[in-house]
């Protein structure tokens, strides 16, 4: 750039000094603007592009604030020169005297949009344009502007007007460097305060890694661990998972041996239990001659001794439509038909369980008196009853009403090893068909007085 400068200054002084006429020393003037002003846009579009590529960076106000400084500065020179020319000469060709109109304008508009991009900007070039410089200048464009041909009264006075505007252009051009000169340092500020803030990331950044790098290995082996651990708890999770479904399963596997199922439900629901059944019968059995038999023998042995008939009896009762209700030292009570209706056939599940007991009670073997068998007295009776849950501690499905006392009755009331039904159960027995009964006769019953009775033989 330099070489290219000197060698066009010397073109430029050969011009003048070969130059005849005035236009051609116009041209002369225009070259030279013309590569200084090509020039000057080479750095200015340089400073756009470094504009738009400081997009993170608070410097960009000040670089454009810049770049407008420097337009304006570089519109005021070429203004100066058409001014001087212009004075000089006494007139400028139409085309020149457009640019000097047009190059004020231009230094007018990139001063005030210098303004808007930085607060103090404003108060700067205030100060700027109340100084005599500009005042000078300003009103010499006025002046020249005003008229197309301008005369002196003698050199004198032309050299004066000449120096006076180029000073005042000159010092007012100084004086916007100056301003730029300020925009450079604040620039200088901030990209040194951004380099070290970008510093102390990187530092930061590096000592993070560094950390990182030293606590990576503990940082594995805690996961390591964890992962174990998780492993661990999720084997036990799953186990207590398993532990809990299987006692859950024995819970409601007891729950539903001491209640029905369907009562078992509805009482967990929330239900209500009770009901009344129209037609279901009901059984008692007891040990003929039991109290003899509790007294010749110790506790344990009267525990083993109920056991073993309890647990004979419970496994009959899986093969029949049966409930069994409850038990009273040696008495067994049994229903059907409740609390899951099964029609008409109640009568016949709890005759042929009946009939059942009646036949392996005497297989029983009492273990501290091998030659003793045992008896059982049987009372069934058939009606309507009220059953239902009663009570929140130990719960028990129990039964209500006539029906019940009858059949306690028929049981306490008959003879061993017979089944005394009475005569609801024995016309239930007749319409299926299928069973034996002899007529016993009448049996007082507290509250219902003397019933007809029968004995119930065995199947047909």
């Amino acid at each position: 750039f330099q070489i290219r400068l000197d060698d066009f200054r010397k073109l430029v002084i050969e011009n003048n000094e070969t130059s005849q006429n005035d236009d051609q020393s116009e041209l002369v003037v225009e070259d030279a603007m013309y590569f200084y002003t090509y020039a000057t846009k080479v750095l200015l579009d340089d400073i756009s592009n470094i504009i738009r590529s400081s997009n993170g960076s608070s410097t960009w106000r000040f670089l454009i604030t810049y770049k407008n400084i420097l337009r304006a500065i570089e519109s005021v020179g070429i203004e100066m020169s058409f001014g001087i020319r212009y004075q000089a000469r006494g007139t400028l060709i139409g085309k020149n005297f457009g640019k000097f109109i047009e190059h004020h304008k231009l230094s007018a508009e990139y001063l005030q949009q210098g303004e808007t991009f930085l607060t103090n900007m404003r108060d700067k070039l205030k100060k700027v344009k109340n100084t005599e410089d500009f005042k000078t200048y300003n009103y010499m464009y006025k002046k020249l502007i005003q008229t197309k041909n301008m005369t002196f009264s003698n050199e004198t006075m032309k050299i004066k007007s000449i120096l006076k505007y180029f000073r005042s252009s000159l010092k007012l051009m100084d004086r916007l460097r100056v301003i730029i000169l300020e925009i450079r340092f604040s620039m200088k500020d901030i990209i040194q305060s951004e380099i070290a803030s970008v510093d102390r990331e990187y530092a930061f950044g590096i000592f993070v890694l560094a950390i990182l790098f030293l606590i990576s290995p503990l940082i594995v082996v805690l996961i390591r661990n964890a992962v174990r651990a998780l492993q661990v708890f999720s084997s036990s999770v799953k186990s207590k998972v398993g532990d809990l479904k299987r006692e859950k399963r024995r819970a409601e596997a007891l729950i539903y041996q001491m209640l029905p199922k369907t009562v078992a439900d509805s009482l967990k629901s929330n239900k209500p239990t009770s009901e009344l059944f129209d037609s279901a019968t009901v059984c008692f059995t007891e040990i003929d001659g039991f109290k003899d038999i509790a007294r010749s023998c110790s506790p344990l042995e009267l525990f083993d001794l109920l056991n073993i008939i309890y647990k004979t009896f419970d496994a009959r009762i899986d093969s029949y439509d049966v409930y069994k209700v409850e038990t009273i030292n040696d008495s067994y009570m049994v229903a059907s038909g409740l609390p899951e209706r099964n029609g008409d056939r109640h009568a016949a599940e709890i005759a042929n369980l009946c009939i059942d007991l009646m036949f392996i009670t005497p297989g029983i073997l009492i273990q501290h008196d091998v030659n003793l068998r045992l008896k059982i007295r049987i009372g069934i009776h058939t009606g309507a009853t009220t059953a239902g849950v009663v009570g929140s501690k130990m719960p028990r499905y129990c039964l209500f009403g006539d029906t019940v006392n009858v059949a306690s009755r028929m049981q306490s009331t008959g003879e061993p090893m017979k089944i005394q039904i009475t005569y609801e159960t024995k016309m239930l027995l007749d319409n299926l068909g299928g069973y034996i009964s002899d007529m016993r006769g009448q049996v007082e019953v507290k509250g219902k007085g003397f019933l007809d009775t029968y004995w119930l033989l065995s199947r047909a």
